[in-house]
């Protein structure tokens, strides 16, 4: 099966046979908390200030909590000449006639184009959904511009499927969010901010897992118990308990 190829085959496939209602609950995005979190960013160290300890976001954090494979070639955070990719140039062929300038690939879009690539009987129809399915979950959870949108240049990364588990997806995911945190000032950043409260959850003693034994991580997770720990205890008041290391882990099926 195609998808089974694509870097985000075991966070999507946990999705997937997951009860929805019951995750949506638990991997509720909480603002607050988040907010809290991303004031606790130490942009001269780069990493976040926990009680007395500073602990850094790293790519085995993405790797382990969402699942995600990938290679050690690096995909750049902005790429100022490239080529829109054949696939994506199919694809989207209307709205790069009409912009007739840089396409933005919207959140919403992209699901449009995904609904309708699914009722199509062509050859390319596998292959077209699992790279928009890939491109979705960037735009929506992993990597989205502050307007939920994301640059066609990683589309690029997408064309041969074999070759897409060679590239650093995770660092990119890392990048992007420590860009954005070390360029603003403000709460309102762009990337993966939902990755913040499960890296919390990873790296404190603030709360106990539902589920020990969950891959991808997130399903160890319920950020209803965070949220009630946000609302009586301060980062500042923490002592950062570290988890110790795990080797991740692979789908058996």
């Amino acid at each position: 099966m195609t998808i089974r190829r694509m870097p985000f085959w075991l966070m999507f496939n946990a999705i997937y046979e997951s009860n929805k209602n019951k995750l949506m609950k638990r991997c509720w995005k909480y603002e607050d908390n988040i907010r809290e979190i991303i004031l606790s960013f130490d942009r001269d160290v780069e990493r976040f200030v926990v009680g007395r300890e500073l602990i850094s976001l790293k790519c085995r954090d993405v790797q382990l909590i969402f699942g995600l494979c990938g290679g050690d070639i690096d995909i750049p955070l902005k790429s100022v000449e490239y080529e829109i990719s054949p696939w994506i140039r199919r694809c989207f062929r209307r709205k790069i006639d009409t912009l007739k300038s840089k396409l933005i690939l919207y959140k919403n879009v992209i699901y449009k184009k995904l609904s309708e690539v699914l009722s199509m009987s062509d050859g390319t129809r596998i292959v077209d959904a699992a790279r928009l399915t890939h491109l979705y979950l960037m735009a929506a959870v992993l990597a989205p511009n502050q307007n939920a949108s994301i640059s066609p240049h990683l589309a690029v990364y997408l064309e041969k499927l074999d070759d897409a588990c060679r590239y650093d997806w995770c660092g990119y995911i890392v990048n992007m969010l420590l860009n954005q945190l070390k360029s603003t000032k403000n709460t309102k950043v762009g990337g993966c901010t939902i990755l913040l409260p499960f890296w919390l959850c990873e790296h404190t003693n603030l709360v106990r897992p539902v589920n020990e034994v969950g891959f991808p991580r997130f399903l160890k997770w319920d950020l209803n118990d965070l949220e009630k720990q946000h609302k009586l205890l301060k980062l500042t008041d923490l002592e950062a308990k570290f988890v110790g290391p795990l080797k991740l882990k692979t789908s058996t099926r």
